[in-house]
């Protein structure tokens, strides 16, 4: 149903239903999946969330004299720079959303702001979400699986280095530094609200402004350094691989969604789909989008050495063992596979949102 009033002219569209008439109901829903994933699921959830956790530990955390800021800052790599080439190639008034595809620049910016009241912190942490949305047990779902064991290994990473350095709750709670650092977070990225608005509190998980434990602080660590490295990678490298046959994610629509059944053609769905230089423009932001920089930095990487303390450096060593026992499990498994799910293998997940 391509209509939020059911009625006359918002008919349900079924499989069953004239091939046209199908194929352009579906092509409908990937048109609305597109804008929420390139505004909500890629460029809120990563980019923007990665640039308020990068600018917090700029302000607050002091450089290399603290373990947070060492622990961080590679997971920072190139985000202020790739989301400042965004705002003035990308999304800015006449920039390529705003002229290829059906969101306006104001379109654009009523839809991340009312993205925004929707993001909780359960959302944000992975097992969380998959809890919350019912998908713990759904058989092949790879981002799942991948994106588990690498938030398990990150998260075992982080309790390693937390744990090296606070002798425990007291010193969390009381370390002024961080506390501003979360502070920063809460009001600037998630403009001073505990809770989704529209949702139950019983149903999610509350946004901290402060962290009084050393498992609060492991938790919101993990969930920082996941987002901008996994989650990133997963909503990101795939989107030419999905995007390139063009009724998959179409930018734009040129005609309404229909009204009744029966009334669409071969030609009527071409001329509705987006016209050939939208596709050539919207087809090459995806190939750069999915494209791997020389000089990337893969999850577990850490050249600048900014760790110095043998225990630190034997942490990472462990990190990366594990990383790489992900890496031969999913390759083992995409050997065999008809289908490949490869967006979570660390051979392909950088540290950073740098692209």
């Amino acid at each position: 149903q391509l209509s939020q009033t059911p009625g006359p002219c918002s008919p349900i569209f079924l499989p069953s239903d004239d091939e046209w008439d199908w194929l352009l109901a579906k092509t409908w829903v990937r048109n609305a999946d597109f804008y929420s994933h390139q505004l909500l699921t890629h460029l809120l959830r990563t980019h923007l969330f990665g640039e308020v956790f990068a600018i917090a530990t700029l302000c607050h955390l002091p450089g290399c004299a603290t373990y947070l800021f060492k622990l961080l800052m590679p997971h920072f790599h190139f985000t202020l720079h790739i989301n400042t080439l965004a705002r003035s190639v990308l999304i800015n008034p006449g920039g390529l959303i705003d002229k290829g595809s059906g969101v306006t620049y104001e379109g654009l910016l009523l839809v991340v702001q009312r993205g925004l009241e929707q993001v909780t912190y359960t959302s944000l942490c992975l097992p969380d979400d998959i809890r919350h949305r019912g998908m713990s047990h759904v058989p092949n779902y790879h981002y799942r699986d991948d994106g588990m064991s690498l938030w398990e290994a990150i998260e075992s990473f982080v309790t390693g280095i937390v744990t090296f350095y606070y002798g425990g709750d007291a010193a969390v709670s009381g370390d002024t530094e961080l506390q501003a650092w979360v502070m920063d977070i809460f009001t600037n990225g998630f403009l001073g609200r505990a809770l989704s608005a529209s949702t139950p509190a019983a149903a999610t998980g509350c946004v901290p402004s402060s962290l009084q434990t050393v498992a609060e602080l492991i938790k919101f660590l993990t969930m920082v350094m996941f987002t901008c490295s996994a989650q990133h990678a997963a909503v990101n490298n795939g989107q030419y691989d999905l995007g390139a046959f063009v009724p998959n994610a179409p930018s734009s629509m040129r005609h309404p969604p229909p009204c009744e059944k029966g009334r669409a053609f071969l030609q009527h769905f071409l001329d509705t789909i987006p016209e050939v230089a939208t596709t050539a423009n919207i087809l090459v932001a995806l190939i750069l989008l999915s494209s791997q920089l020389k000089d990337r930095r893969l999850l577990g990487q850490y050249p600048e050495e900014w760790f110095t303390e043998a225990e630190p450096r034997r942490l990472i060593r462990a990190f990366q063992g594990q990383l790489e026992e992900i890496r031969d499990r999913i390759e083992e498994r995409n050997h065999l596979a008809e289908l490949r799910y490869n967006y979570l293998n660390p051979l392909e997940t950088e540290n950073s949102i740098s692209i």
